[in-house]
């Protein structure tokens, strides 16, 4: 048996092999780039949805939210991430707070991040969660249901609890909350 060789592995093929490969990646590689492209640009229309337990955690567009100070961009992404992340540890510390068989649901219709100032004193202007909620029975009857601000302004020591979390002052206004919002009926 022999070696068998093809019409395009003969020298005078490679060039025009060469570019015609070369046209065919690129044509591809573009062909990825705009589908992703198209991809990223296509965002849901509807608010997520976290369960944790018996809690439903609902947001409305995040891009909708305060923005961060110019200083501060961020992406798109990065925005909902947060969201969700914050949303989870919301539905989590909520479900702890409940009786058996009760459930929650809370619409976060907006929220401003906490940030830092620059400056000698380096002082952090609170964060601020608008949310509404519902809390029901066991037999779905509303025991609870408001619309509240959250906001904080004695912060910035509470947000040691999540040492190094970039949600350490959110997540530190939403276990305050909690704590005092769902005791009044809790267990």
């Amino acid at each position: 048996m022999g070696f068998e060789s093809n019409a395009a592995d003969s020298p005078a093929a490679a060039p025009a092999w060469g570019r015609f490969g070369a046209a065919l990646v690129t044509s591809a590689l573009l062909l990825v780039l705009s589908t992703g492209c198209t991809l990223m640009q296509k965002e849901p229309a509807q608010p997520r949805e976290v369960q944790a337990g018996t809690v439903s955690v609902t947001t409305a567009n995040p891009d909708s939210f305060t923005p961060v100070p110019a200083a501060q961009r961020e992406t798109k992404a990065a925005r909902r991430a947060w969201v969700e992340s914050l949303s989870e540890h919301l539905a989590d510390r909520v479900a702890e707070a409940l009786t058996s068989g009760e459930r929650a649901e809370i619409h976060i219709s907006d929220i401003r991040r906490a940030t830092a100032m620059s400056g000698a004193n380096q002082e952090v202007v609170p964060p601020r969660i608008a949310l509404t909620y519902k809390r029901l029975s066991p037999k779905g009857k509303v025991v609870q249901s408001a619309a509240r601000t959250l906001q904080d302004t004695s912060l910035q020591l509470k947000g040691r609890r999540y040492e190094g979390d970039p949600l350490r002052y959110e997540k530190a206004l939403v276990d305050d909350w909690v704590t005092r919002e769902f005791a009044a009926v809790s267990k």
